[in-house]
């Protein structure tokens, strides 16, 4: 019986991660449909704090209206859920803030040093923008290299899928991340997905 308890628990862990492969691929399509990328946020939100340490701090800023965007909202909470994990675990023990804030920009106003993936240009006209910043550790630039591959981590054997699922979900919706960071200062990353008409 331990055996077949022990083989159980193997084989949905590795369910887990095909699926999160699929997600990383861009091979999960999902249900797209319009969808009010500030509504589906909110949605998670009692999620998120749960997940946080005892002594981080969550502050959010959503705009009214205007961040319609056709993605499949299970998807969507996944990309919160996963980067605000990462930024929870930044901050550590040690205390600090979470910041996620969602806004609508014009295409011309998206600047970053770089885009993962890379090479990637805006095509459509305007975009919503879904940050999530952190006062934790941060990143040197090494490690920012090597933040989206998979099962890349600076914790512990068995972690690194969560930014590379995030990068996958945001490529198949035509979208892209950019992240700033260094040593100390933390880190905000940046979610760019098109927005579409009502």
């Amino acid at each position: 019986r331990k055996y077949l308890a022990d083989a159980t628990k193997v084989s949905q862990r590795a369910a887990e991660i095909s699926q999160q492969m699929l997600a990383y691929l861009g091979q999960e399509r999902g249900r797209r449909v319009p969808s009010d990328l500030c509504e589906t946020c909110r949605e998670v939100l009692p999620l998120l704090r749960a997940a946080l340490p005892r002594n981080a701090r969550l502050r959010t800023e959503f705009p009214g209206e205007g961040a319609i965007i056709r993605a499949d909202a299970l998807q969507m909470k996944r990309v919160l859920t996963y980067l605000a994990a990462n930024a929870g675990e930044a901050i550590g023990d040690g205390g600090g803030s979470v910041a996620v804030a969602i806004d609508v920009i014009p295409a011309a106003d998206i600047h970053a040093p770089r885009f993962f993936p890379a090479g990637w240009e805006p095509k459509a006209e305007t975009y919503a923008c879904l940050s999530v910043a952190d006062t934790g550790c941060g990143m040197t630039p090494e490690m920012l290299d090597k933040a989206f591959d998979p099962f890349f981590s600076t914790k512990f054997t068995g972690r690194g899928l969560g930014l590379p699922v995030v990068m996958g979900i945001v490529q198949s919706h035509e979208g892209a991340c950019a992240v700033e960071s260094s040593p100390g200062q933390g880190t905000t990353i940046r979610v760019f997905l098109p927005v579409v008409a009502e």
